[in-house]
């Protein structure tokens, strides 16, 4: 441009230059001006105020890359000119060509979209390198998505990564974000947690609400950073409080968990839900798996076993794994849903295809038991042993039965005893106590009782009361270690005050074998014997000299009648001399019994109720059971009540009536009758009798488990909840 010695700006003075073009520019301000010759005196001429957009067209035409660059985002957007997409891209190509790196950027941009030119994939490609060499952040991203993804070029992750980095050193959050995954993922670079958290922290501040939920992830579970709940759930709450739908999710959890918020049951159900409604499948999971358990700070209010079903089986339709398998699981149990083994089996199946070891194994048991499909042993132990293989270390311990007891498979002792070994290698206790045994007997191992004796001391240590009965047999017997009484009693005591009776028979025996002939070891044997309550007590008691003496009557039938009961079996079916001395015992016996009960005796009414329930050695008869159950249940004997409750349920020798039926179910509860217990606790969980109380549920099926009750340990498993 040519400086004008003559003339000076009208607005602010300054000298004043003519372009290639004839156009008059301002070198202070930038006003441009045209001249114009006016009609009345054609010698003098005027200057003319250009508009922005001729000021603009002006300065490009003369090369001024800015101008060409802001004139191809007018004729982009339309703005104060009609759009044009073919003007736009002529422009910025213009620009681009003269370096401009934002230009060389949308022109890529343009040809990857076909905006003004024709779609051309390789020259959208060669603009982005253009730009991306230019410095431009946003060129730098879309290479690098493109080097990832494959797109028209070889898939290149390591020249992906590259790009990335550059991109987030200049700020740009998308890239941080993206680079921060391939470190989380170690694609492209070694795996490496510390540096994606610092990345996802970087783009978390500048407000991405990915970031922010994928930083919260990494705090709540210490991915390459210590683990911080608190400040977590601070992150979640800003991406839940940006729209991040996972983010309402993982902050329901936190409600849920009472980890970095204290616990609240609604606000754990509201953020699911906000999340859930939106299709997210791990929050529809969760949501079922909240109305499962209800409320645990208000023992369990709030459970929904409908609405639990409802959202498993929408996270199930989205393939949502868990929920498939726990969508089964309703189905078998009848929560929720009408029961249906079928329909179970149809769930596991589809969860056995995405992978779930648990459904791998639970269809096992359907084939094994017959639920929803015809009894297969071979297909069951199938299917045991391939989740048994993906490490599922009930299924090696199944696999291991099947082996031992020959069902589905060839009968294996060494079989069985590989199973086991994997199941107790990691501290599988039923697995750990079957080796116990099979060393002990030389079953499929060589035998050797001081490893017997070590696996059987490590299972009783883990509470199994089956090994710590075992560990007294080999303290009394001194098999693989030094022998000693007093440990034995010891272990046998231990093992018998859960209910063993193979431990309480052994206490009998010791007792009645002692050689001092007191009068109280003949007593605390009858004792462990009458707790033991097994055919093999009953004989000892049956052959007591003085058990007479020693025994209330009611207590000696009750031996007598195992023992003729069994007496049978025992002779091969011969109906010998002692045979029919017990039958005559056990007609005597029914006689003292009713005279007991008669006399108000609290437990010969429970027994002799007994009797007439079942028919034994009187006619069966249910009005009579009933009305000696209730004589006793008065007295407050638990079973009784719990009997009596049964009876009123069923109608049998009373009339029906639910009402009353709970009631002295609930007294045998609380007097810590275990049936009672699970059965008070399913009346809850169904609404049977009483109005559905999910904490009460709890309540009972705790107190069950607790009590060694399997079913009800089997409930709470399924319901979710730790004993």
């Amino acid at each position: 441009m040519q400086k004008l010695n003559n003339l000076a700006c009208p607005k602010c003075k300054g000298e004043i230059f003519v372009t290639n073009n004839g156009v008059l520019v301002c070198g202070n301000c930038g006003q441009c001006y045209q001249i114009e010759t006016k009609s009345e005196k054609k010698q003098n001429t005027a200057a003319k105020e250009l508009s922005l957009v001729e000021q603009e067209k002006v300065l490009a035409e003369d090369g001024d890359i800015e101008s060409q660059f802001n004139l191809g985002q007018r004729f982009f957007k339309g703005f104060e000119v009609k759009k044009n997409y073919a003007e736009a891209v002529k422009w910025w190509e213009k620009a681009g060509n003269n370096g401009h790196g934002r230009a060389m950027f949308n022109v890529g941009y343009c040809y990857s979209q076909g905006l003004g030119v024709k779609q051309d994939h390789k020259a959208a490609i060669q603009w982005y390198e253009k730009a991306a060499n230019a410095g431009v952040g946003d060129a730098q991203y879309n290479l690098a998505c493109i080097y990832y993804n494959g797109e028209n070029v070889p898939s290149n992750k390591k020249e992906a990564v590259k790009w990335w980095k550059k991109a987030a050193e200049q700020g740009e959050v998308k890239a941080q974000e993206a680079l921060a995954d391939c470190y989380y993922e170690g694609v492209g670079v070694e795996l490496d947690f510390e540096k994606a958290f610092n990345l996802y922290k970087k783009a978390a501040k500048q407000g991405s609400e990915k970031a922010q939920t994928k930083l919260g992830y990494c705090l709540y579970n210490g991915v390459g950073c210590q683990k911080n709940y608190e400040e977590a759930a601070t992150w979640f709450e800003k991406a839940a409080d940006n729209g991040n739908v996972e983010a309402c999710y993982r902050l329901g959890v936190c409600y849920a968990e009472g980890n970095g918020e204290d616990y609240d049951y609604q606000e754990a159900l509201s953020w699911c839900m906000q999340a859930a409604r939106q299709g997210y499948a791990a929050a529809q999971y969760e949501l079922g798996k909240l109305y499962t358990n209800g409320d645990y700070g208000d023992y369990g209010s709030g459970s929904d076993l409908n609405a639990a079903a409802y959202w498993y089986t929408e996270a199930a339709k989205r393939g949502f794994l868990e929920a498939q398998y726990q969508l089964g699981k309703c189905y078998y149990f009848g929560k929720g849903v009408r029961q249906n083994y079928t329909k179970a089996v149809e769930c596991w199946e589809k969860a056995m295809a995405n992978g779930s070891l648990e459904s791998i194994f639970d269809l096992g048991k359907c084939y094994y038991y017959a639920f929803g499909v015809n009894r297969d042993y071979v297909k069951a132990t199938d299917l045991w042993i391939k989740a048994a293989n993906k490490g599922l270390i009930e299924a090696q311990f199944q696999v291991g039965q099947c082996y031992f007891n020959g069902e589905g498979v060839q009968q294996s002792y060494v079989e069985a005893v590989k199973w086991w070994q994997l199941a107790a290698n990691q501290e599988h206790t039923k697995s750990i106590f079957k080796l116990s045994c099979c060393y002990r007997n030389g079953t499929g191992v060589k035998k050797d009782l001081v490893k017997s004796f070590d696996l059987c001391r490590e299972a009783a240590e883990k509470n199994d009361y089956k090994a710590q009965t075992n560990l007294g047999l080999a303290y009394y017997f001194g098999e693989g270690t030094d022998k000693d009484v007093c440990l034995a009693v010891e272990c046998w005591k231990k093992a018998a005050s859960w209910g063993d009776p193979k431990a309480q028979n052994c206490l009998g025996d010791y007792y009645f074998q002692r050689k001092d002939g007191a009068q109280s070891g003949q007593e605390e044997a009858i004792k462990w014997w009458m707790k033991a309550g097994d055919y093999n007590s009953h004989s000892k008691l049956f052959h007591i000299d003085s058990c007479d003496g020693l025994l209330e009557f009611e207590k000696y039938y009750e031996a007598s009648k195992w023992w003729s009961a069994n007496l049978l079996k025992e002779n091969d079916g011969k109906e010998d001399d002692n045979f029919q001395v017990s039958l005559k015992t056990k007609s005597t016996s029914v006689k003292w019994m009713k005279a007991a009960a008669e006399k108000e005796n609290a437990e010969a009414q429970y027994e002799l109720g007994k009797n007439f329930y079942y028919g034994e050695n009187v006619k069966q008869d249910y009005v009579e059971a009933a009305k000696w159950w209730r004589k006793s249940a008065e007295q407050g004997v638990g079973m009784a009540q719990f009997n009596l409750s049964c009876c009123l349920h069923k109608g049998q020798g009373v009339e029906k009536n639910q009402n009353e039926a709970i009631l002295w179910c609930r007294k045998a509860a609380e007097q810590g009758v275990v049936k009672a217990q699970y059965v008070l606790g399913v009346c809850y969980w169904k609404g049977e009798g009483v109005e559905q109380d999910f904490g009460q549920t709890l309540k009972w099926f705790s107190k069950a488990a607790k009590n060694g009750d399997k079913k009800a340990k089997e409930a709470l498993i399924y319901l979710g909840v730790k004993e």
